[in-house]
């Protein structure tokens, strides 16, 4: 499996604190059948005032001490950014933390508020998308307004942003109406890639392979390994989504 969202990087955000937390969390992806975990921080300025050179750095001693621990699995950086103005601002200056590259566009994981998007959104979006960036709307089931107006991320999906869904989301744990708003769009084949957004090892631990069986027992088979293995591998430009 391909995990394209999680906060395991030390340290940075409200993901891990600390090494052994983000060892602990990066053996665990590991066991669960991970092979590539994208590392992706928040950057929210204001709160996770992150830099790319700065998440760089904090990356490349992380990987170092992942190899040293003996974890047999790939590390990737990227980012989770938050929607607003300052995205604009770090694309024109080449410091966006992309995921990768799909259909000749640079993918971008990009975080909405859990309420409602803000004014102007979608012009943000229309911009990304002539500037050659592909917005991949982390957990749009969260979103509160999505939930209860299905019909107002409808724009989003008409420009070809892709989606992706929390796993703990269809386990329930974020609560029914995401529940039921993520199987909604999976019914509706609107969904690119299901990830773990993993924050801790106790509360929010690495759990994509748990979400990989509910899949494949409440859709199928195909239906998992499409949203586990290769949706993600094409948001990235793998071979394997080929």
């Amino acid at each position: 499996m391909i995990d394209i969202h999680s906060h395991i990087l030390p340290d940075v955000d409200d993901g891990a604190r600390g090494a052994q937390d983000a060892l602990s969390m990066l053996h665990a992806a590991a066991a669960g059948g991970v092979t590539l975990q994208v590392l992706t921080p928040h950057m929210k300025p204001g709160r996770f005032d992150n830099s790319a050179a700065q998440l760089a750095a904090g990356f490349a001693a992380f990987a170092e001490s992942a190899r040293a621990s003996g974890c047999d699995i790939g590390l990737r950086l990227a980012a989770e950014v938050h929607v607003g103005p300052h995205v604009v601002a770090l694309a024109r200056a080449g410091t966006l933390p992309f995921l990768g590259e799909c259909d000749a566009r640079k993918t971008l994981l990009l975080e909405f508020p859990l309420t409602t998007p803000p004014a102007g959104s979608i012009n943000l979006i229309d911009w990304l998308l002539d500037n050659d960036i592909l917005p991949v709307i982390a957990h749009p089931e969260r979103c509160r307004e999505w939930q209860q107006h299905p019909d107002r991320l409808a724009p989003y999906l008409e420009r070809g942003c892709a989606l992706q869904v929390t796993g703990s989301s269809l386990l329930g744990g974020f609560g029914q109406d995401a529940q039921t708003t993520a199987i909604r769009l999976i019914e509706r084949d609107a969904v690119a890639a299901v990830a773990s957004d993993c924050h801790n090892p106790r509360y929010r631990p690495p759990d994509l392979h748990i979400a990989r069986d509910w899949l494949a027992q409440t859709f199928d088979s195909t239906t998992a390994t499409t949203l586990t293995e290769r949706g993600p591998a094409r948001l990235l430009g793998l071979a394997a989504a080929r």
